[in-house]
């Protein structure tokens, strides 16, 4: 029994500080590829942009510990949580961290670190450290999910009114990669998969419970909250309450809002409830450029599960290893045929033959 992904909803995606764009007389429409994208972040950091007298103290891009992944989607590739690996048109799986497109990331952000443009502990980076920046209005873009954009407003402006205010961190139409390639990241559809025991004495009363989770009342009440004291609701219409919309001191997780731990499956719009209209108008129209993990979840034979453990866990360790050490420099790119030829010693072909035997 899985818990069930709306991958449409609450995608990853480049978002830009609109105050800063305003501070630099620029437009989203101005910023179409890397190359624009670049530009800007060179004026961030040179300008006083968030006008508190300090022209040093803006982050042109801040990115979090283990996110930096997510740009694979601008050259095509799959680098986030399907471990690196995808399926081709062709059917054909391969993977991302073996790429010569990957070498081209890598190079186009070890320029944006060394410049001072890419925060510089992007392979540290905590909550706490984000929460911080976007308190004192230091961060010039983010890609990250959808549905934060209402707090990050919050975080910059505190009297950011929900449905009055343009929200000051908007999502981008997403760039166009080196190859044409235009996406915002989505996720796979399932998601946790739980089962029961064969000892288990009464079945058919837990598979009764789980069809509860399963069905509508439950997904409004995991979602949406408590009739009159979070939202009321208006035919199809519902309005929430200023605690809900707010979270202050994180209401809704505290009260078990948006759980995924359990059977069920994630209550259409859910996400999106706690975002202003325009947020919500922007992640609809994005909808089209959503790119899903190709590699997902399934079960595999002994032999191949063998293969997996023995092997995976390091390869991914390595991956992370080397996406920090190329782009911060204390390993060179000149390296990278010495790269992959660790690669081939890990037994990166033989992890790929399992996932190519089970798309197939």
């Amino acid at each position: 029994m899985p818990y069930i992904y709306v991958t449409v909803d609450n995608c990853r995606c480049l978002m830009m500080n609109m105050g800063y764009l305003d501070a630099l007389g620029m437009k989203e429409e101005d910023i179409k590829d890397l190359d624009d994208y670049y530009d800007y972040l060179v004026k961030v950091k040179e300008e006083d942009v968030n006008g508190d007298g300090d022209a040093a103290d803006e982050i042109p891009l801040f990115m979090r510990a283990g996110t930096l992944q997510l740009w694979g989607m601008t050259w095509g590739l799959d680098l986030s949580d399907s471990g690196g690996f995808q399926v081709k048109d062709d059917g054909k799986v391969v993977c991302g961290y073996a790429d010569e497109k990957y070498k081209e990331m890598l190079i186009y952000f070890n320029k944006l670190y060394q410049e001072g443009l890419l925060n510089s502990e992007f392979s540290t980076a905590n909550l706490d450290t984000q929460t911080a920046l976007f308190s004192k209005n230091q961060v010039g873009s983010i890609l990250h999910f959808i549905s934060n954009c209402t707090g990050y407003s919050q975080k910059i402006d505190p009297s950011w009114e929900f449905e009055k205010d343009e929200p000051v961190i908007q999502p981008m139409e997403p760039l166009t990669g080196p190859y044409g390639d235009q996406h915002v990241y989505g996720r796979e559809v399932l998601g946790s998969i739980f089962g029961i025991t064969k000892s288990c004495d009464d079945p058919e009363t837990l598979f009764s419970f789980f069809d509860y989770l399963y069905g509508e009342e439950a997904g409004i009440l995991t979602w949406y909250g408590l009739e009159g004291l979070d939202y009321t609701r208006n035919g199809d219409k519902y309005t929430f309450s200023e605690q809900y919309v707010s979270n202050k001191d994180d209401y809704r997780s505290n009260n078990g809002y948006n759980f995924d731990g359990l059977p069920s499956y994630q209550y259409p719009g859910g996400y999106m409830v706690s975002q202003c209209q325009k947020i919500r108008d922007i992640s609809a129209s994005l909808s089209s450029c959503v790119m899903n993990p190709t590699v997902t979840f399934s079960y595999k034979l002994p032999e191949e599960n063998e293969i997996i453990q023995a092997y995976a866990a390091d390869l991914g360790t390595y991956f992370s290893e080397n996406l920090v050490a190329f782009i911060t420099g204390t390993r060179s790119l000149n390296e990278w045929d010495a790269y992959l030829k660790t690669l081939d010693s890990m037994h990166l072909s033989d992890v790929i033959k399992v996932y190519q035997a089970a798309v197939d």
